[in-house]
């Protein structure tokens, strides 16, 4: 497996994303894992608006692409005319938000792009979904967790969510990167898709449990490696 990454450091306009798919595709490709890096935790533009429109030409060679809410309510409104809310602010709030951005985006990629691959919209955005944890006895809930819950659809349009307990911690820079990474690693040890991508929501997920407070409680620092 690789990791591309569709990042300022390698297409941060559109002269320098017409330049990308300039290479000539290999023969054998490995599942690529497309990172799209257009808008950061806090909001902040990342990307040149101009270079998104060609994202597809590289969306071509990629198994899956892994945009964060933001990213991917950008490439809805920039890449699939078909989008019932072209033209009018988008927000996601909720799972069923998510759920409906996913499905949305994939299909639109599809008809519009000859895209072929899969859609993982990351859910760090949301910030009060709650899950049950602990069922009693007589059914009644014992206890609720706040989660973080990723949403995949994969490339025959079928939905898949990984749900993890939220960390309070500030040492989350890079988790988007390590998440796409950590798939493109398990599919290159010939994982299934959506057994990759749970796999490496878990590692994630235990990376952000064993990283160090930061010493400043009000700075976010990077997300540390764990053993696989």
């Amino acid at each position: 497996g690789s990791l591309a990454r569709f990042s300022p450091a390698a297409a941060s306009s559109a002269e320098d994303a017409a330049a990308s798919p300039a290479l000539q595709p290999r023969r054998a490709l490995p599942p690529i894992v497309l990172d799209s890096v257009m808008v950061a935790k806090g909001g902040q533009p990342l990307l040149d608006e101009s270079a998104i429109a060609h994202l597809p030409a590289i969306l071509r060679y990629a198994r899956l692409v892994t945009p964060n809410i933001p990213e991917a309510i950008l490439l809805l409104e920039h890449l699939a005319p078909c989008a019932p809310t072209k033209g009018k602010e988008r927000v996601a709030t909720t799972v069923q938000h998510v759920r409906e951005l996913a499905a949305e985006l994939a299909e639109c990629l599809r008809v519009h792009h000859q895209y072929t691959g899969a859609v993982l919209v990351k859910g760090g955005h949301l910030e009060e979904e709650r899950r049950k944890r602990h069922v009693s006895g007589d059914g009644e809930t014992e206890e609720e967790d706040t989660v973080v819950v990723d949403v995949l659809c994969n490339s025959e349009g079928r939905l898949f969510e990984y749900a993890s307990a939220r960390v309070p911690t500030r040492s989350t820079h890079g988790t988007g990167c390590t998440l796409s990474s950590a798939i493109a690693a398990e599919l290159a040890r010939g994982r299934d898709l959506e057994v990759a991508v749970r796999k490496a929501v878990r590692y994630v997920h235990g990376a952000i449990l064993h990283a160090p407070a930061p010493d400043d409680a009000t700075a976010t620092t990077p997300l540390p490696a764990l053993p696989s």
